[in-house]
This record gives structure tokens, C-alpha cells and sequence, in this order.
């Protein structure tokens, strides 16, 4: 049996150092201090053995501080593989927070860009629609202004059709004073002479003068006499048919027997009378040939004489 080490001497380990032998100094001892090496390591009591070492052993003198210092740097860079691992998985959340942010704002960028695409759009289009107003306006302002032209020429053309009627109505107003004046006294006239045989200028039925009365001069009755007078003043100032001439007569009061024989007792040369009213017409207004002709045919002209007279102005 093996005797104890004797208490004076301390039992040999293999990580104690001989008495003999330094200390070989640690880099950390220098940022390590001294009272940190006093204590004992994580925890445990300062009268525990080493293990292996004897229960009565005394507690290890000069091997514990090395063993703490070991203990030291193992616990300092546990400490720092944890700090790094902590500060790397900070750094891998913080990236994981960069790369949502950054898709979150890269969304938004292109939310906004198909927003500024449709406004530009809704922008043409209104453009658009703005330039098909201003054309609709302009063709408004054309038709308006065609309108206004063609209303003008419209006043001017009834200015000059109102001086017109105003001139007829005074050649109208001057026959009829002339017209008047004659009746205040009998009008003694030659007895007219025949109508040429097969002449269509008077018909062929007209009446015959009323037998001679006492007092009456040349066989004719006053009223005979006073329409003949009136019938010359008549063909005097403006051109008549035969039945206009009539129908004026008969306008002023006498009588249709009268009004005819009146007509029929004068000379009138009824070509020559449709060619005057002819070119009466066309001094006052525009007519086509067989307008004109109508327009003759209308004043109580034959169709011979108003074929005649439109002949005669040109047409």
C-alpha cells in the first residue's frame, strides 16, 4: 500500500506546475486583472480539490491560477462566439427587414409608375376629346357664318323686291289718278276701225256697241266714251293683254260691256304690249324662258302673244 504524500509536499498533477518551474504568463493576463484569478471559477468554492486530487489534499497553490486563466479565455471567447452569433443573426434579421423593405418600396415604385402610365393615358385622351370640341366649334362657326350670309342676301333680295312693289305701286297710284281725271268729262275719240278679218288679236265674239241713244255723242254712251278714255291712259303708262286691260277697267267700276268695247274700240298692237311686259319683268327680277312665258300666259296674254313677246327680249 502506498503511503499519502506527506502534507508538507503537495500531491503531483499533471496541470500543476513543479515548484521549480515559472509561470508561463498568458496574453490576457495583462488585460485580465489580478482579482479576477483570486476567485473561483464559475461559481464553484475555493476549498474544492481538483479533480482526482485527494479529499485531504490542500487546494491547489500555484497550478490553480493557470487553470483559471485557461477557464478565463475559454469563458471570453464562448462569450465572443456568442456576442457574434448574436450579432450575426441581428445582421440576418436586419437583411431579412432591408429585403422586405426594399420589395415593399420596389411594389410601391411600380404601383406608382402604372398610376403616372393611366394619368398620362386619362391626360391623352382628354387632349383628344378637347381637340374634337374645338373642330365640332369651328364647323358651328362656319355654319353660322354661312347662315348669316344667306340671311343677308335673303334681307338684301326682299330690300330690293319691297323698292320693287313700291315702284308699282306708285306706276299703279299714277294710272289711277289719270284714270279719274278722264272720267270728270267725256273723251270724244274716233270710231276704231275693224279688226282685220281672221285676226286673233280680238275675238271673234265681241259685242256689239249698244244702238245709238239721243244726246249720246257719236253713238256711244258716256260710259262707253269715259272707258275708252280710260283704256288709252291705261296703255299709255304700262303694257296690258286684252283681259288685264278689261279686268282693269272693270277694277275701276264700268261694266264688263263696257270695259270691252272700250278695249276693243282702241288700236293695240297686243304682240307689242306682251313684249313690253316682258321686258318690264326682267328689269325687276330674273326669269327663265318659260317662266317668264308663264308669268305672261298669267296677265291674260294668248300663248301666241307671250311666245311672242318672250322672243322679242331675247329668249
Amino acid at each position: 500500500m502506498t503511503e499519502p504524500y506527506p502534507s508538507s509536499q503537495p500531491p503531483y498533477h499533471p496541470s500543476a506546475p513543479t515548484p521549480d518551474a515559472p509561470v508561463d504568463a498568458h496574453p490576457l493576463d495583462a488585460t485580465v486583472g489580478a482579482s479576477s484569478f483570486d476567485a473561483p471559477v464559475f461559481g464553484a468554492p475555493a476549498d474544492v480539490p481538483p479533480h482526482g486530487a485527494p479529499a485531504d489534499a490542500a487546494p491547489a497553490g500555484a497550478g490553480a491560477p493557470k487553470r483559471r486563466r485557461w477557464l478565463t479565455v475559454a469563458a471570453v471567447a464562448l462569450g465572443g462566439l456568442l456576442a457574434g452569433a448574436g450579432i450575426g443573426a441581428a445582421g440576418a434579421g436586419d437583411d431579412a427587414a432591408l429585403i422586405g423593405a426594399r420589395e415593399e418600396a420596389e411594389r410601391e415604385a411600380q404601383e406608382a409608375r402604372d398610376a403616372l402610365a393611366d394619368a398620362e393615358g386619362e391626360a391623352q385622351d382628354a387632349r383628344d376629346a378637347q381637340t374634337e370640341a374645338e373642330d365640332d366649334a369651328q364647323e358651328a362657326r362656319d355654319a353660322l357664318a354661312d347662315a348669316e350670309g344667306e340671311a343677308q342676301d335673303a334681307r338684301d333680295a326682299l330690300a330690293e323686291a319691297e323698292s320693287d312693289v313700291e315702284d308699282l305701286e306708285s306706276q299703279v297710284s299714277e294710272l289711277t289718278d289719270a284714270a279719274n281725271a278722264t272720267e270728270s268729262a267725256p273723251v270724244e275719240v274716233d270710231e276704231p276701225e275693224p279688226a282685220p278679218q281672221g285676226s286673233t288679236d280680238a275675238p271673234a265674239d265681241a259685242p256689239e256697241p249698244p244702238a245709238t241713244t239721243a244726246g249720246d255723242d257719236g253713238g256711244r254712251t258716256i260710259a262707253q266714251s269715259n272707258a275708252i278714255g280710260s283704256a288709252e291712259s291705261y296703255i299709255s303708262f304700262m303694257p296690258f293683254s286684252r283681259q288685264g286691260l278689261i279686268d282693269q277697267l272693270v277694277f275701276e267700276g264700268y261694266s264688263t260691256e263696257d270695259a270691252t268695247y272700250a278695249v276693243d274700240a282702241i288700236s293695240v298692237d297686243w304682240n307689242q304690249q306682251a313684249a313690253l311686259s316682258a321686258e318690264s319683268y326682267l328689269e325687276f327680277m330674273s326669269f327663265s324662258r318659260q317662266g317668264l312665258i308663264d308669268q305672261l300666259l298669267f296677265e291674260g296674254y294668248s300663248q301666241s302673244q307671250a311666245e311672242y313677246g318672250v322672243a322679242a327680249v331675247g329668249y
